[in-house]
């Protein structure tokens, strides 16, 4: 990953990392054509958009009629040529990851991010979507929480969209364009 998040082992244990192996996916990709899954999610502890195979996997998965294939991304390695491939790709579903209640705890927690440089992509992959009439893929704000103390004694506490992302992304949440899921 290009992040080292502070809730997350890959940001915080230090251990050898890599790209998958094309031949990794290969394997892999021969697995899903023989089991036919209704779900590929592409992500785990790490961004999908550091290897350069991304977008022939997704290609690949499509192929294969899998339902609903899955990215989830910081977004901070998106520019505008990457954001017109993954509306061409017909990914279903985007999920990036926005934490905390502000954007200056979204980029201590999530260090390395920059919450302007995320949200005008967000933002400009919506309006791609627009100018290119695709309903694909789904965009999914995901935040996570990290309470204080105080508010885990509170016991009526439920994570919720914060005032910021609501704020910011207001426009595309009346439209529909944009969904949120929130932990803590």
């Amino acid at each position: 990953c290009n992040l080292r998040c502070s809730h997350c082992p890959t940001g915080t244990i230090n251990m050898k990392r890599g790209l998958m192996l094309k031949k990794v996916s290969d394997v892999i990709m021969t697995e899903v054509k023989n089991i036919k899954p209704q779900v590929v999610v592409l992500y785990h502890g790490g961004e999908p958009f550091l290897n350069p195979h991304t977008f022939k996997l997704i290609k690949s998965l499509k192929d294969c009629r899998i339902n609903l294939v899955k990215l989830v991304s910081n977004g901070m390695l998106l520019n505008d040529g990457m954001l017109k491939k993954i509306i061409e790709s017909k990914l279903d579903s985007i999920e990036f990851s926005l934490d905390g209640e502000t954007p200056q705890e979204n980029n201590e927690i999530r260090r390395g991010s920059d919450y302007s440089k995320v949200s005008a992509t967000i933002k400009h992959l919506i309006m791609l979507k627009q100018q290119l009439k695709s309903n694909n893929p789904e965009i999914i704000i995901s935040n996570t929480q990290i309470p204080t103390k105080e508010k885990l004694i509170e016991s009526r506490y439920c994570a919720k969209p914060p005032k910021y992302l609501i704020d910011d992304f207001s426009k595309f949440i009346e439209k529909g364009e944009i969904k949120f899921k929130t932990y803590f």
